[in-house]
């Protein structure tokens, strides 16, 4: 794999604006890890007028990260309502509940629009009622905190989800039930099924693969064109 380099990152943006885009995600892996500017590509992405989201697992948040009036959204994970649960499904064990619910207080103090999402595992499935009844207490009094809560089935892709697949995959019908006891909480935001993002209609993802910028969509993947490591 490779990564973006500052200057076909901006070409992209420009050509997902003028093909009717709105919205653009910097997620990855984790965005905060590129290695070039990514402050002043979210600042590009915003002026030319891209609704910007990052998507980050909150590890290596600048100080002042709340205060970036070019993100429109942040999207932070949760899975689960506790520390114990929480931190068992993530790399940074020991510490990584506090570090999401620190900067969930920081966001929420900031009036910065927040999506959350949960990737649903046969580890959490237990505290499903109980983290959307944390996010309602979460929420704050004019609605506008967080945006939507984000459920995701557990896809065993990649080093990290296929080693793991047996303790963590779930059957579909468990996920539709889940997801159905979620939207039934009627909680103040938006509760959205999100089994499999690459079959979506409306999004598409890229990536750069051994100098080649890729493209996947629900359409399938392509090549679009070679670019610098």
């Amino acid at each position: 794999m490779g990564t973006f380099d500052f200057a076909t990152a901006q070409e992209l943006l420009v050509d997902l604006k003028k093909r009717g885009y709105i919205s653009a995600i910097f997620g990855g892996g984790e965005p905060f890890f590129w290695p070039h500017d990514l402050k002043a590509i979210l600042k590009f992405a915003h002026d030319l007028g891209l609704k910007t989201q990052v998507g980050t697992n909150s590890i290596k948040l600048p100080a002042d990260f709340e205060s970036w009036n070019f993100v429109d959204r942040w999207v932070i994970p949760l899975d689960g309502v506790t520390n114990i649960t929480h931190n068992q499904l993530r790399q940074f064990q020991n510490r990584h509940w506090e570090i999401i619910t620190q900067n969930l207080k920081k966001l929420k103090q900031a009036k910065r629009s927040t999506t959350i999402s949960t990737v649903l595992t046969a580890k959490n499935r237990q505290e499903i009622l109980a983290i959307g009844e944390y996010l309602r207490d979460l929420q704050d009094k004019d609605k506008t905190f967080i945006h939507a809560w984000h459920l995701y089935q557990f896809l065993p892709f990649g080093r990290g989800g296929s080693n793991h697949q047996h303790d963590l995959n779930i059957p579909d019908a468990e996920y539709e039930n889940l997801f159905s006891q979620a939207r039934a909480l009627q909680l103040p935001f938006k509760v959205f099924k999100r089994k499999n993002m690459l079959m979506s209609s409306s999004v598409e993802f890229y990536w750069v693969e051994n100098g080649q910028l890729m493209s996947q969509s629900k359409q399938g993947t392509r090549k679009i064109k070679q670019v610098p490591f």
